[in-house]
Formats: structure tokens, C-alpha cells, sequence
């Protein structure tokens, strides 16, 4: 049996607020010094989606990846 432990990687929660946004700077950082998986959770509510919440999502989607090639380019 080994004594290495594999890291699982990172799961961050997103809301758009400054913290969050430190916290994925900070996972994105970490997960990729130590090579391992990084991802995003954003919950949007039911009634925000039924109402036309695709822009949000498309918002955020895009947020994710300019922050993920920020950190792969940096």
C-alpha cells in the first residue's frame, strides 16, 4: 500500500461577490501548484431560470474562463 495521498482537487462555491472571486483566485492558484482538478459550483435558483436566467449563466461561464486563462497564461 502506498503512503501517498491523492488530492482530490478543489470545489469552489461562486456567487459573484469579492470573496468568492478571492476564493477562486486562490483555489486556481492551488489546484494548479499541485496538479489537480479544479471546479466551479454556481447554484442559480429555479425562478431566476425560468424567467430568462440564461444571460446570468452565460455571465458566469464567461467570468470562469477568463479567470481560467488568466491563470493558464499567467
Amino acid at each position: 500500500m502506498s503512503d501517498q495521498h491523492t488530492h482530490p482537487g478543489f470545489v469552489v462555491g461562486v456567487d459573484g461577490s469579492p470573496s468568492s472571486t478571492m476564493a477562486v483566485e486562490w483555489a486556481a492558484r492551488d489546484a494548479e501548484m499541485r496538479n489537480v482538478p479544479l471546479k466551479l459550483v454556481h447554484v442559480v435558483p429555479p425562478l431566476v431560470t425560468a424567467g430568462g436566467g440564461r444571460s446570468d449563466i452565460e455571465a458566469l461561464t464567461g467570468f470562469a474562463r477568463a479567470r481560467r486563462h488568466r491563470y493558464q497564461d499567467g
